[in-house]
């Protein structure tokens, strides 16, 4: 699934012919929903004694809020400097605040620009687990606007019924 009109700094990976593309307006949980019960309706084998069915979701690809906008006045990028290298991901001021985006550009797997965060949705037999990954940025800093909202967030996925599995990773 991809968007249809991602920003024009956004570098997407031509996959390879073995995955189909779907164009949506927008990510998000309507699409999303929609998405995964098209897929699933369709017919993959005229044998009956196979279901089709979904292993698991990732977005690679991560727009994150930026709350201590005071910091990033004047600026179009979000620099980060690591012992790997050095990127500037692009920023978006919209109504609701401020954004930076991330993104893999190159050979995935190879270590190039990396979202903020990454969410992960695994279906296994023990049922289904989300991981958020922070990947790097002020929501991995304790003190930080982004590490409180975030955590916040955590807490409201929570109240919806999921369980945290380690929380020596993110104290909630």
């Amino acid at each position: 699934m991809r968007v249809s009109n991602p920003p024009e700094t956004v570098i997407l990976e031509s996959p390879s012919d073995k995955y189909q593309i779907s164009q949506v307006p927008e990510l998000s949980k309507k699409y999303l929903l929609n998405w995964i019960e098209q897929a699933l309706q369709q017919e993959f084998s005229h044998d009956t004694t196979h279901a089709l069915d979904w292993c698991g979701f990732e977005v690679c690809a991560v727009r994150a809020r930026i709350y201590s906008e005071e910091k990033f006045i004047d600026r179009q990028s979000f620099k980060l400097k690591t012992s790997k290298g050095n990127w500037e991901f692009p920023l978006e001021k919209k109504s609701d605040g401020l954004w930076v985006y991330g993104w893999f550009e190159g050979e995935y797997g190879k270590l190039n620009k990396i979202p903020p965060l990454r969410v992960v949705i695994s279906n296994d037999i023990d049922g289904m687990r989300m991981y958020l990954i922070v990947e790097w940025g002020p929501w991995k800093q304790k003190d930080s606007l982004e590490y409180n909202e975030l955590r916040q967030a955590l807490l409201r996925v929570i109240a919806l019924g999921w369980e945290v599995e380690d929380e020596d990773i993110f104290q909630i």
